[in-house]
């Protein structure tokens, strides 16, 4: 019985998100760009202890050290850090992009849905109680877009890299 209802709720979950991604859908642009982002991001971070295990190998002794080599190696490894963090602040901007042009429209349905509410539904919730549940909602619609994208693209892409 337990498995059953895990199962519905497993589905009724799905079908929650797959409407949400309707919404998010005309800006799938922004998603597009964002993981691009992300993973030309974690491909230059992931450069940088490659860099640093050459430019160790050309450090031979104490008195021994080709430093054109090594200057070639930290502009690298500055190069790489720097263009890997504008990346990563590439796909956060659009990634807030998506998530709050997709709360946008979530909001003028809901607001459009209210409007035409008959007042007898209205009259029996406290005032305010509707606007509130309203903005508490898609505020976490919104969060989850933005900490779960995070988090599903950065993740998944410097551990695909880095294996």
């Amino acid at each position: 019985m337990k498995a059953k209802q895990n199962n519905m709720n497993l589905k009724s979950s799905f079908a929650q998100i797959k409407r949400i991604f309707k919404y998010a859908r005309p800006y799938r642009t922004y998603l597009y760009l964002s993981l691009i982002c992300y993973l030309a991001s974690a491909v230059l971070l992931a450069l940088v202890p490659l860099y640093i295990g050459e430019a160790i190998d050309h450090i031979i002794s104490v008195n021994n050290v080709n430093f054109t080599v090594l200057v070639q190696y930290i502009l690298k490894l500055i190069a790489c850090v720097v263009g890997g963090e504008f990346l990563d602040w590439f796909a956060t901007v659009y990634e807030n992009k998506l998530s709050y042009a997709t709360a946008l429209n979530i909001r003028k349905d809901l607001f459009d849905k209210i409007l035409y509410l008959p007042f007898s539904y209205l009259d029996r919730m406290p005032r305010g109680d509707y606007l509130s549940r309203m903005v508490n909602d898609v505020e976490n619609i919104t969060d989850g877009f933005l900490e779960g994208l995070t988090i599903l693209f950065s993740g998944v892409v410097s551990v695909v890299l880095n294996i």
